[in-house]
């Protein structure tokens, strides 16, 4: 359900990808270059704090 809630930012954002700062640090990902917004989720008592990614291939950069 939370993926599905990030799709629709993603599109709304015009980005490949919206990533929490969750996964980010269980991948081990320093994503602090990427733009980043708090975002409030449908169906969550808390914000998120994700990570804009407009190409996916820069992650590895």
């Amino acid at each position: 359900m939370l993926a599905a809630r990030l799709e629709t930012h993603s599109r709304a954002l015009d980005c490949i990808a919206v990533i929490t700062d969750d996964v980010a640090e269980n991948a081990g990902v320093d994503l602090g270059r990427f733009p980043s917004m708090t975002i409030s989720l449908r169906g969550k008592q808390t914000s998120v704090v994700a990570y804009m990614v407009r190409d996916p291939r820069e992650i590895a950069a």
